[in-house]
């Protein structure tokens, strides 16, 4: 029994390998960390994006910031990527995982990574998701590690 229960520890060692390290300029910053395969989407507050449960936290993220003011958050399972983990996302920024949703925990479960960066109004969402070819899209995202400031 006990030779079993240390290959079974090994084996999910073993599928908790550190993503490879990666080094993206964006802007006057390069940013350092571990590159992640991701699904993406963009969503902003409004129904269409968030529903309109009466339970809902009105506007709260699951660490309490106001999702109307703080623009700067993503939604993620948070198994997968803690709150406050920095992200670098191609062609949005950096963002700070701040909140979860059911579809982000869903495909935690099955050990995938999808998120979703807010913005302010359902039209840069409309306006993204035509730029990206549907409501979501695969890329890699950087866990960042370390910023450098460009001269």
């Amino acid at each position: 029994m006990e030779t079993f229960l240390v290959a079974i520890l090994l084996m999910f060692a073993a599928q908790e390998k550190e993503p490879p390290k990666q080094k993206v300029e964006y802007g006057k910053r390069v940013y350092v960390g571990g590159a992640v395969e991701m699904e993406v989407l963009p969503y902003c507050t409004c129904t269409e994006c968030c529903g309109d449960d009466p339970n809902s936290k009105a506007g709260k993220t699951a660490t309490g910031k106001d999702a109307k003011k703080y623009v700067d958050g993503v939604i993620a399972d948070p198994r997968l990527l803690p709150y406050g983990m920095r992200l670098f996302i191609p062609n949005v920024g950096e963002r700070v995982v701040d909140d979860t949703g059911s579809r982000a925990k869903a495909a935690g479960d099955k050990g995938q990574y999808r998120i979703a960066f807010r913005v302010k109004t359902h039209d840069e969402v409309l306006a993204i998701r035509k730029r990206i070819g549907g409501d979501s899209t695969k890329m890699t995202v950087i866990l960042i590690e370390e910023v450098i400031e460009k001269k």
